[in-house]
């Protein structure tokens, strides 16, 4: 296709790059909303099965190794990309402190980085497919910490 075609859909090339980049994620569900546990569960799924995609990997590599060149593609990233994944499980861990499933103290920042960072850090120093299960266990163990008692 010609230029002209690509600028009607995106205005520069880090937008271009950014759709691009956004394309290799799938889409986390909805929440159901009937519970926190399977919400959470259902989202570290499709974030463990994207970790498991080779493009996975270079997408990492170049966003936080070469990312340190590129600091306002990096950030729109962030901004477009992941802050509205994260703030849908933020979403999800505020509505089961809502409805009392989690602890009225928990620290949802830290909540969602620590399920997040779970998966990450499986995608990226373990090579092999994660197993069967993988999603819920992360859930569950974090969930035993803030899970209402």
């Amino acid at each position: 296709v010609g230029k002209a075609t690509l600028y009607r859909r995106w205005p520069g090339k880090e937008d271009l790059l950014i759709a691009a980049f956004a394309s290799l994620k799938s889409p986390l569900p909805e929440p159901r909303g009937e519970s926190a546990r399977e919400d959470l569960i259902a989202m570290l799924d499709v974030m463990a099965n994207d970790a498991d995609d080779p493009r996975y990997a270079r997408q990492f590599a170049l966003l936080h190794g070469e990312g340190e060149r590129y600091p306002r593609l990096v950030k729109r990233y962030k901004e477009q990309v992941v802050e509205p994944r994260r703030e849908l499980i933020r979403s999800v861990l505020r509505r089961g402190v809502a409805t009392g499933e989690l602890r009225a103290d928990t620290d949802i920042e830290i909540a969602m980085l620590t399920l997040t960072g779970a998966v990450m850090a499986r995608g990226k120093h373990d090579r092999t497919s994660a197993e069967p299960g993988f999603a819920t266990r992360v859930v569950d163990e974090l969930l035993r910490g803030i899970g209402a008692r």
